[in-house]
C-alpha cells in the first residue's frame, strides 16, 4: 500500500512540468552580459587588500529565459500567487573566469562574523593572449606570475536621487500637539519643489583588464574618474604567497588544486 502510493506521488510530480508548461505563455528572453569585466564591493572594504585568488576555465550563461505559466490547482501556495514562473540560463559560452579577494566590515547577518568576501569577473577566451592562454591551460604557474596578466582599476561610483530642493520649497511652521503635527497657520500649505542630486554610492566598481605578459606591474592603475567625481586613492595589489607546506607554483585553477588555508588575512580559502 506504501509502495503504491509513494509511486503515484512520484509520478505526480514528474508530470507537473510538462502540465505547467503546456499552459505557458511565450517565453521571455533577456541578454545576460557576463563579460564586462567589472564588480561592485562595498565602498567600506578595505582596497589594499584586494588580493588575487585564481584563473580558472568555465561556462557562463549569457541569455537568460522567463516563462510564466498558469498553476495548476492544488500546487499553487496558499495566498500566493496564481502564476509559476520558470526560469532557465541559457546559451552557455566558454569564458575565463578571474577571482579576487577582499577585505570587509561582516555583514549583519552573518552570525560568523566574517571579514573576507570574494569577487569575479569573466573575460572571452580570446581575451588573454595565446601565450598567456598556452600558460594557464597547462598549469604550473604561481599566483604572482597569474596576477600579473591582469591589471586592477578601482572607480568611485555616483548614482542620482530625486531629493526635495529645500532652497525653492516651503514649509508651514508648526509643531506636535497630543504627537499630532499642528500647523501654526491653518491657511498654510506646504510647497515642494523636487530636484535631482548626484550622490556617492555604497559601492565602488573594480575593473579587470589583461595586461601584456611582459609586463611585470601587479597593482592597480589609477583609472579616469567618472564624471563629476575626484580620484580616489587606488589599492596596491598584493599577490600572496603560497602557505608554507604549499608548492609556491600551484595556481588554483580547480577545486582541489591546493588545500585552502584559512585566516583573516589569507586569500586561499
Amino acid at each position: 500500500m506504501f509502495q503504491r502510493t509513494h509511486n503515484s506521488i512520484a509520478i505526480g510530480i514528474v508530470m507537473l512540468a510538462p502540465a505547467v508548461l503546456a499552459a505557458a505563455t511565450d517565453p521571455e528572453i533577456t541578454d545576460l552580459h557576463p563579460f564586462t569585466r567589472v564588480a561592485y564591493i562595498p565602498v567600506g572594504a578595505d582596497l589594499s587588500s584586494i588580493e588575487f585568488e585564481r584563473i580558472e576555465t568555465v561556462k557562463v550563461a549569457t541569455k537568460r529565459k522567463f516563462i510564466t505559466s498558469m498553476c495548476e490547482a492544488g500546487y499553487q501556495e496558499p495566498g500566493g500567487s496564481m502564476y509559476c514562473p520558470y526560469i532557465q540560463d541559457e546559451s552557455l559560452a566558454p569564458a575565463y573566469q578571474i577571482s579576487y579577494s577582499f577585505s570587509a566590515p561582516p555583514m549583519a547577518s552573518d552570525e560568523y562574523g566574517n571579514t573576507r568576501f570574494t569577487f569575479s569577473v569573466y573575460l572571452h577566451l580570446e581575451d588573454l593572449e595565446p601565450a598567456v592562454r598556452r600558460t594557464v591551460s597547462v598549469g604550473g604557474i604561481g599566483r604572482e606570475d597569474a596576477a600579473a596578466y591582469f591589471r586592477l582599476t578601482t572607480f568611485p561610483v555616483f548614482v542620482q536621487r530625486t531629493a526635495t530642493d529645500e532652497a525653492a520649497s516651503t514649509r508651514c511652521d508648526g509643531n506636535y500637539v497630543d504627537g499630532t503635527w499642528t500647523q501654526t497657520n491653518p491657511d498654510c500649505e506646504d510647497q515642494f519643489t523636487l530636484t535631482t542630486v548626484t550622490i556617492p554610492s555604497n559601492y565602488v566598481m573594480v575593473r579587470v583588464d589583461p595586461t601584456s605578459p611582459s609586463r611585470q606591474k601587479t597593482g592597480p592603475d589609477h583609472g579616469p574618474a567618472l564624471a563629476g567625481s575626484s580620484p580616489v586613492p587606488q589599492p596596491r595589489l598584493r599577490p600572496a604567497s603560497a602557505p608554507s607546506g604549499e608548492p609556491s607554483d600551484c595556481l588554483r585553477t580547480t577545486s582541489s588544486c591546493c588545500p585552502p588555508k584559512r585566516g583573516r588575512n589569507s586569500a586561499w580559502r
